[in-house]
């Protein structure tokens, strides 16, 4: 994973320092890239922004239930074509319950630890690791990221509370080291792009 800039035009030879992330090799240059182009995502940046809002009517006391269930519909239609079957499943196995259930477990992730907040995500039936981390790091992507199926099988960590707590703890070391200005959240979202075509030239 590298891009034309680690090169040098003359000699054609690799010039800039391999990096490893789970013993995913990659270059600065390739992930900085792919970053950007997460960040010039703009139904990202709008799910981000609602998840601020609502993070902060929280920690403030008044977040409406309403809200939190319009942010988890918008959280699942940023995850594309699978965000919308969750979805269905979601609403099909709990109709008008699915409002409190979100509820109840959202307004308590701020002050839960990590394994504990995707945890109380995954209990609820349909959601799973992958979808509940999807709900963390647009409420707090300062502090959560997303484990999905292509991050679990291109960097090996299981699809679990207790992988995804691995996951974010070894995420958050790589983050302060190389890219201490950007959210865990954003460098996740790089290394979603680069370990992607890894995993689909397998499949």
């Amino acid at each position: 994973m590298r891009t034309i800039d680690d090169f040098d035009k003359d000699s054609g030879l690799y010039t800039t320092e391999v990096l490893s992330f789970a013993s995913f090799a990659h270059s600065q240059n390739a992930l900085v890239s792919a970053i950007s182009l997460q960040k010039r995502d703009q139904k990202t940046r709008d799910t981000e922004a609602l998840g601020k809002m609502l993070l902060q009517d929280m920690k403030d006391g008044h977040a409406h239930p309403a809200d939190i269930y319009k942010f988890s519909e918008a959280v699942h239609e940023w995850g594309g074509a699978v965000g919308k079957r969750v979805w269905a499943n979601l609403t099909r196995h709990h109709g008008a319950q699915l409002e409190t259930l979100l509820t109840t477990w959202l307004s308590q992730v701020p002050w839960l630890d990590v394994e504990d907040a995707v945890e109380a995500g995954s209990r609820i039936k349909g959601l799973k690791v992958s979808f509940a981390s999807k709900h963390l790091r647009m409420l707090e992507p300062e502090r959560f990221c997303v484990l999905d199926e292509v991050l679990s099988l291109g960097l090996g960590y299981a699809l679990n509370p207790r992988g995804y707590k691995l996951f974010v703890d070894q995420l958050r070391v790589y983050q302060r080291v190389h890219h201490p200005s950007e959210t865990i959240a954003f460098v996740e979202g790089g290394f979603f792009l680069l370990v992607r075509q890894d995993v689909r030239s397998v499949k």
